[in-house]
């Protein structure tokens, strides 16, 4: 299979990003990754492997809220969903990682 230019850069972007943090159960990694069409987040526990839980423009409930799943009101009516699920969930401190570039939040 044959990555373009752009998706090739992105992925060593990430690998570089990835080296130099972690998520643990106190504090998982945020990952947020748009494509073209759509936005997609999830909070991930490195230490366990595991997926804690994740969202996306895709799912029924952001889906019936929005027109188009790629843009910014998108992107704003997902965050404010996700907020609330990752309070649900106990998640309170996070390490976010946003297009290869990574932001610790309190």
């Amino acid at each position: 299979m044959v990555l373009l230019k752009k998706e090739l850069g992105r992925i060593y972007r990430h690998q570089r990003t990835r080296s130099r943090l972690i998520g643990t159960s106190e504090r998982p990694r945020v990952c947020v990754h748009r494509s073209l069409n759509n936005f997609y987040v999830q909070v991930i526990d490195d230490v366990s492997r595991k997926v804690l839980f994740g969202l996306s423009t895709l799912t029924k409930d952001v889906r019936a809220k929005i027109k188009s799943g790629g843009n910014v009101d998108a992107a704003a009516r997902l965050g404010e969903i996700f907020a609330v699920e990752a309070k649900k969930k106990g998640s309170q401190k996070s390490v976010l990682t946003v297009a290869a570039t990574f932001i610790t939040v309190a």
